[in-house]
């Protein structure tokens, strides 16, 4: 038994691993800091308190339950308590070996933790089915012995899952921005991120994020929130910035710039990681549809090429709106819905997906992050035009996604403002550190391309965006266009340190400004016709 455990502990830390780096599990709690071999880890109270009730309750429980068989004599019990005793010992090693090895910066202990627990419960499941019916088992083992095995296997297991499942839903470490097909916001939450070696312009020592009691980044909603001009920014991780403190978001940027030009202002930041397209349009029809602020900002691009690559699969964080030909996925998302174990499993698949294609949000150093280095080689073959072929046949889809997501924001009485994605790579050298921009090795669709092509490929979705908003009438800052393409504004090549986050903010204000005023007259302040 001791190695079942071990290998359902070492499947379920090595899909922690997955979960993480795929970017599908986000930890809200009050955190600090602890020093581990190898570096340091941000470590939350929850994840110690899981770890008390995981281990060692459920393992006093059952050792109770060892030492109360009847039917064992007292030489069989020990042995018995030692194999178990083992087993945990087993399961805390390798969650633990797991965690250390694999380590990415701020791993959560949770995840590993859940696996463990359930390795734990699935002995205890064992151990009280053959305590209810060990005579029956007994019997049937005279003359069936591979099929009492059997049956003390499977209804093992059951009673584990279910054990698991009822704990739970009393206490889940995990928490998730999308539950079956449906986007959750975390509420009222708040964690600390400690970074020891801040870089200047980029990343701050510590960082601050918190979501209120709608679940997202900003202040609470006014009471009297009809008579408020009230703006949410949607958006993936570009959008979300969790790696920036609170008040430094380009979302925060954009409200201090806006603020003095109008007389109530309230704007919220709804950025969740991963979320593309499709995640919106959940959002909108199930979240902002009833909030109804008075307009929403869109910063739309990048994840949805990152969906497209999978072409089937699903991108982490994101909902499958369409009807999918693998029949797992749509039952793990109906199961979700209600099942804490469905929802685990649903959304580790989803980070498998997301890992596969490479989008993995691994840092660097604590809160840094990297530009790629490594130059394409001139004997190395630059797949081009398959590429921006490829991406070519998914326009159309994202050209209705937009219209989709137009036509739900009329519905609901909220004017739209699209942002375009901007990049780092491009056709020029990096003004700050004199790297040639477009030379870069990447990889889009399975295939070996330089930079420049990933750009170009992008620019397709930009262009998209910039041909459905001149049609429908609606308004759209050419972000891609007008930020610098310079390392010093970028954690990566997409996201934005504080002084880039700070110059986003201003442009984005800049260009909504005076259409906010002249859209909204009762808001704004005179003069109505310039910010």
């Amino acid at each position: 038994m001791w190695a079942i455990n071990a290998g359902w502990c070492l499947a379920g830390a090595v899909l922690a691993v997955v979960a993480r780096l795929g970017g599908i599990i986000e930890f809200d709690d009050w955190a600090y800091l602890v020093a581990i071999p190898g570096g340091e880890q941000v470590v939350s109270w929850g994840d110690f308190l899981f770890a008390g009730a995981a281990f060692w309750l459920p393992s006093a429980a059952f050792l109770g339950l060892e030492r109360a068989r009847s039917d064992r004599s007292p030489t069989a019990t020990i042995k018995s308590i030692r194999r178990m005793m083992a087993a945990i010992a087993i399961a805390t090693v390798i969650g633990a070996g797991i965690y250390l090895a694999a380590r990415p910066p701020n791993f959560p202990v949770s995840t590993p933790l859940l696996a463990g627990f359930f390795s734990i419960l699935l002995i205890g499941g064992h151990q009280l089915v053959r305590l209810i019916s060990s005579g029956r088992l007994a019997a049937e083992a005279n003359h069936h012995p591979w099929l009492s095995k059997f049956s003390l296997l499977v209804l093992g297991s059951f009673v584990s899952i279910l054990l698991f499942e009822g704990l739970l839903h009393i206490y889940n470490p995990i928490e998730y921005s999308v539950r079956g097909n449906d986007v959750v916001l975390p509420t009222n939450k708040r964690v600390i991120l400690v970074n020891k070696t801040p870089v200047p312009g980029k990343t701050d020592a510590e960082v601050n994020i918190s979501r209120n009691k709608l679940g997202l980044r900003g202040p609470e909603a006014p009471i009297d929130f009809a008579d408020y001009l009230t703006l949410v920014t949607v958006g993936g991780s570009t959008t979300a910035d969790r790696h920036l403190t609170n008040g430094k978001t380009w979302t925060d940027r954009m409200t201090t710039q806006l603020m003095p030009h109008f007389k109530k202002l309230w704007v919220n930041n709804g950025g969740f990681v991963g979320h593309s397209s499709y995640g919106h349009i959940r959002l909108l029809s199930g979240f902002l549809n009833k909030l109804k602020p008075k307009a929403a900002i869109f910063l739309i691009g990048i994840n949805d090429l990152a969906r497209d690559q999978g072409l089937e699969s699903i991108k982490d964080h994101d909902s499958l709106i369409e009807t999918n030909r693998n029949r797992i996925r749509p039952m793990l998302e109906s199961l979700a819905v209600w099942s804490e174990v469905a929802s685990i499993l649903n959304n580790t698949e989803r980070a498998f997906q997301a890992w596969r294609l490479g989008y993995s949000r691994t840092s660097v150093n604590g809160l840094h992050r990297i530009v790629g280095t490594q130059v394409l080689g001139a004997n190395q073959p630059d797949n081009r035009e398959a590429v921006i072929e490829k991406a070519r046949r998914f326009q159309s889809a994202y050209r209705a996604r937009i219209m989709r997501i137009i036509d739900l924001c009329d519905k609901a009485g909220i004017r739209p403002i699209f942002v375009t994605q901007p990049f780092l790579w491009g056709q020029n050298s990096d003004p700050t550190t004199g790297m040639n921009l477009s030379d870069r090795q990447e990889s889009l669709f399975g295939l070996q391309i330089n930079s420049l092509t990933y750009w170009e490929v992008l620019e397709q979705y930009n262009d998209t965006l910039r041909q459905v908003t001149a049609t429908a009438k609606v308004q759209l800052v050419d972000l891609a266009k007008k930020l610098p393409k310079d390392t010093a504004l970028y954690l990566d090549r997409m996201h934005f340190g504080n002084d880039g986050a700070e110059m986003v903010g201003r442009l984005v204000a800049v260009h909504i400004c005076t259409w906010l005023k002249r859209t909204f007259p009762l808001h704004a302040k005179p003069p109505l016709s310039t910010c």
